[in-house]
C-alpha cells in the first residue's frame, strides 16, 4: 500500500494513516463545501495523482491556480509542481501555507519562486482582487 512506504523519519516504519477517509485528519476544518462545490478527494501528496482534479479544472475552464495549505514542502509543494508539468499557471500563498519547520516553508517557497511559478501574500491577493472590476 502506498500509503505504508512514508515512515517518521529513515529507516522507520510508518506508525499511523494521515487524512485517511472516516478518520477525523481527514475532516473539513472550518470550512465545508456548499451545495453544488466540486469536492475531489486527494490521496496521495500531489492533489492530481490518482484524481480527476486536471479534468475537472480543464472542464470548468480553469487555467491559473493558487495554492495553500499543510505541508508547504510536502503535499503543497507536489500538487504545485504537478500543476506546472499540467500546464496551468500556478501560485504559492506564502502566509496561507504552513508546515512543521520554519525553515522547511522558507526553503519550499524559496524553490517556488525560484523555479516553478510565483510566490504572493494574502493581503497581495485581496488588494489585487479589490482593484478588479467583476465581468
Amino acid at each position: 500500500q502506498w500509503l505504508g512506504r512514508v515512515g517518521d523519519g529513515p529507516d522507520t516504519a510508518r506508525t499511523g494513516i494521515t487524512c485517511r477517509t472516516g478518520t477525523p485528519g481527514a475532516d473539513y476544518y472550518g470550512v465545508t463545501p456548499r451545495s453544488g462545490d466540486v469536492v475531489v478527494t486527494k490521496n496521495r501528496f500531489s492533489a492530481f495523482v490518482g484524481t480527476n482534479l486536471d479534468l475537472t479544472l480543464r472542464s470548468l475552464g480553469i487555467d491559473s491556480l493558487l495554492f495553500t495549505g499543510v505541508a508547504t514542502e510536502i503535499c503543497v509543494e507536489s500538487s504545485l509542481r504537478s500543476a506546472l508539468f499540467h500546464e496551468y499557471w500556478v501560485s504559492l500563498v506564502d502566509d496561507c501555507a504552513a508546515t512543521y519547520s520554519r525553515a522547511a516553508h522558507d526553503a519550499s517557497v524559496s524553490v517556488v519562486a525560484q523555479n516553478f511559478g510565483t510566490v504572493v501574500t494574502a493581503e497581495k491577493l485581496e488588494s489585487f482582487w479589490s482593484t478588479v472590476s467583476p465581468g
